[in-house]
């Protein structure tokens, strides 16, 4: 009953396309029960004058309110409190509760066990022929096909697609500077590097959030993070907003996207608009994503890592090269239709170093492994995009085609460092290489900030559509983008040399530059970032999702004089530095009065002092009933 309880809570919450965790559950939870129910047993040995019905009751009570109660807590901590935990007044009530309930149920169980045909269940046959027969009606329902939905386009839709194909390639947690177009070395991504050559880079784009969930959110719907609202946990991309792919899909394109983590999933509603859009996940044991969620599934996981360590190095994602070829075949399966393809790549998350660490200085060589792991990761990425765009040539369709590489957020290079929590430029400053048909505007490099809401409207402007109103991004080619590429060039003054003073303008100060607002929220602690100019200034909010925000912190850099932000200068007041702030609570405002579909803010100030403990933003004395984190310096 408690499996099913969860398995219910997991497809009502995520609506996977897939039932199987009802059936992961009821054999998951059947098993902690068997386990449970063996203990208890053993201790009902010296009550066996109690009725059968009072016994089973009993055995029933005893095993089904810790695992609801542990349930719950885990539920309660992960939806509402951030990871912060439960605090011990809620989880007291909580327990309460619980009891109250199995006291009740024990009484009203077993008058019903003495006065109905379920009086069988005090039997150890009825109860195991109950439990095999659930069992079996489980499995045949999660193994049931469920209804995917369709993308059906009106027949002027497809008559009317003409424009070239659009692929567009997101990986996962990527520095700029880890491509040889940003200053790495030229050995590190020769594909990624022969793509820029032959396309557009954009020296200073800058994602929207550094969580994953937002930062993708906000790449499909031109939105910031205050207007879409997907920013805290549990939530989803609501329907509301205009996507990318539904944009797209109407001007007639084959819309086909390939995810590749649970977060910008189906179940997340980021399949809106794409006619495909299938996340094949590789979890331990054959498990779907909806039994991924489970709570049952979670703790056998990680049993299962602690006495199979090597289960901790496969990748439950698919391969990038998998993933490339797949999103071939089915772009030769739709030809000669226009298709816009969208790629999600995840191999350059830092991998920490496993097992014991060495003598002396465990600092140094941490930081080494995650070095070397980034890099080689990196260049699995580099591989698959040289494979995909040799697939492009043999179909025929490279020349015609968009290209766009980024990434949804950049990467910490300290070690351990929770990227989601910082705001810190090598996990705002992105990748962004456009390789546009037909090779136009190839080589160029174009020093200006731009952001990833600004990709959106470019591709839609590509297939032949002006982009929607709602829609927050500009596009990148715009109708003066080669004006503003003229103004780096040595103006011709009449013939006359001009003055050797002359500089041109970077991406501090050049018109074409755009302000970049950067939102993440991690465990009930939103962090807010404006890049603008040169510098830029940072604030970390207590009380995320509510009316009223108090920074908690606040920080202010010269990216220019101190690119390492390793000098907070907000403690030296100056005009430049309160034009910052109030620019940015400015811009959040009118982001929150244009929110799209925003849910209502389960936030309470409990559960925000909570995330904030486990953070370590507040003292071990100032957390009260909440679990601290480890100090922040």
């Amino acid at each position: 009953m408690v499996g099913s309880a969860e398995a219910i809570h997991v497809l009502l919450s995520s609506l996977p396309a897939e039932y199987q965790a009802v059936g992961a559950a009821w054999t998951l939870y059947g098993a902690a029960g068997a386990a449970i129910g063996l203990l208890v047993g053993l201790t009902l040995l010296p009550f066996r004058q109690l009725r059968a019905e009072s016994a089973w009751c009993t055995a029933f009570v005893l095993v089904g309110t810790p695992l609801a109660g542990l349930l719950t807590l885990h539920v309660l901590d992960a939806g509402s409190y951030g990871g912060g935990g439960v605090p011990t007044r809620v989880a007291a009530e909580l327990g309460t509760a619980l009891v109250v309930l199995a006291a009740i149920t024990g009484w009203m169980g077993r008058n019903i066990l003495q006065k109905t045909p379920l009086r069988i269940l005090a039997t150890v046959r009825g109860t195991t022929a109950a439990w095999s027969a659930g069992l079996l009606l489980a499995w045949v329902f999660a193994l049931s096909p469920a209804p995917t939905p369709v993308q059906k386009l009106p027949p002027s839709a497809r008559a009317a697609a003409g424009g070239p194909d659009i692929v567009l390639v997101v990986v996962d947690a990527l520095r700029a500077d880890a491509l040889g177009a940003y200053g790495a070395p030229p050995e590190s991504t020769p594909n990624a590097d022969a793509l820029a050559r032959e396309g557009v880079v954009f020296e200073q784009a800058v994602a929207a959030s550094t969580n994953t969930r937002s930062a993708v959110a906000s790449l499909y719907t031109s939105l910031a993070v205050s207007s879409h609202g997907c920013e805290r946990p549990g939530d989803f991309l609501s329907g509301e907003p205009l996507t990318l792919a539904e944009a797209v899909a109407d001007r007639g394109y084959v819309t086909l996207g390939f995810p590749n983590q649970p977060s910008v999933s189906g179940s997340r509603g980021f399949g809106q608009g794409f006619e495909s859009y299938v996340y094949s996940p590789n979890y331990p044991l054959g498990a779907a994503e909806s039994t991924a969620s489970l709570f049952a599934y979670g703790l056998l996981r990680e049993s299962l890592l602690t006495v199979a360590p090597e289960l901790a190095a496969a990748p439950v994602h698919t391969a990038s090269s998998v993933l490339v070829d797949r999103a071939l075949a089915a772009l030769a399966a739709h030809a000669p239709t226009p298709a816009m393809v969208v790629l999600q790549l995840v191999e350059p998350l830092p991998v920490p170093a496993r097992g014991a660490p060495p003598e002396g200085d465990v600092v140094l060589p941490r930081i080494e492994t995650e070095a070397q792991a980034h890099v080689a990761n990196v260049r699995v990425v580099d591989e698959a995009l040289g494979r995909l765009v040799a697939g492009l040539r043999d179909l025929g369709r490279y020349d015609r085609t968009l290209i766009v590489l980024t990434a949804d957020r950049g990467a910490p290079s300290f070690p351990g460092l929770d990227g989601r929590g910082t705001m810190r430029d090598e996990s705002v400053h992105i990748p962004l290489v456009v390789k546009l048909p037909d090779g136009e505007w190839a080589g160029t490099r174009v020093p200006w900030q731009v952001r990833s809401i600004d990709i959106a409207p470019t591709l839609l402007d590509v297939a032949g559509a002006r982009p929607p109103s709602q829609w927050q991004g500009v596009e990148l080619f715009t109708d003066s983008f080669e004006d503003d590429l003229a103004l780096l060039q040595v103006p011709d003054v009449d013939g006359e040399v001009p003055a050797p003073v002359w500089h041109p303008p970077d991406w501090t100060i050049h018109p074409a530059s755009r302000d970049a607002l950067v939102e993440s929220t991690v465990a009930g602690v939103t962090h807010r970032a404006l890049r603008r100019g040169g510098v830029k200034v940072v604030a970390t909010l207590l009380a995320s999702g509510s009316e009223e925000e108090t920074p908690a912190d606040l920080e202010f850099y010269d990216l220019i004089s101190d690119p390492t932000e390793e000098h907070d200068q907000s403690a030296v007041q100056s005009t430049r530095q309160a034009g910052m702030r109030a620019a940015m609570e400015s811009m959040v405002a009118d982001r929150r009065r244009k929110a799209v579909g925003r849910p209502p803010a389960p936030w309470a100030e409990g559960v925000d002092r909570c995330g904030r403990c486990a953070l370590g933003y507040l003292a071990p004395e100032e957390c009260g009933d909440c679990a601290p984190g480890p100090s922040q310096p």
